[in-house]
C-alpha cells in the first residue's frame, strides 16, 4: 500500500509546506519501513539480550565460551547521571544556570504502514 492511497486531503497544520514529487513519496515510504524494521530488530535484541543476561546469571559466570572460544563477556560499567527533578526541586538556582536547552529537528511522518 502506498502513501497516497490512503491519505486523504488534510490542512495543514504548519504554514510552511512544499508540494513534493513521487519519488519524495517514495523517500518517506523507506523511512517509515526502516524506522519499522528498526522497531523489530530492537525487540529480537531486547529478547536475545535477556536470555544471555539469565544465562550469565545461571551459571555464575562472566564468560561464555564455546569449543575453548570465548563469545561473549558480561562487563559490569557504571554511568554517571544528574537526578534533575531533585537538583530544581532542592537547587533550583544552580540548575537554573547550569540548563541547557538543545533544539533539533525530527522527521515526522503522517503516515504509518503498521
Amino acid at each position: 500500500m502506498k502513501v497516497t492511497d490512503t491519505l486523504s486531503a488534510v490542512t495543514p497544520t504548519v504554514t510552511n509546506t512544499a508540494k513534493v514529487s513521487g519519488a519524495v513519496v517514495s523517500h518517506i515510504e523507506n523511512l517509515i519501513e526502516v524506522r519499522a524494521e528498526i522497531t523489530r530488530l530492537e525487540k529480537i535484541k531486547a529478547n536475545l539480550t535477556a536470555e544471555l543476561l539469565a544465562i550469565f546469571e545461571k551459571t555464575d559466570s562472566t564468560a561464555l565460551i564455546h569449543r575453548n572460544l570465548e563469545l561473549a563477556r558480561l562487563d559490569n560499567r557504571s554511568r554517571v547521571g544528574t537526578d534533575e527533578k531533585a537538583l530544581e526541586l532542592n537547587f533550583p538556582e544552580a540548575y537554573a544556570a547550569t540548563r541547557k536547552v538543545t533544539d533539533y529537528s525530527v522527521i515526522v511522518t503522517l503516515y504509518n504502514k503498521g
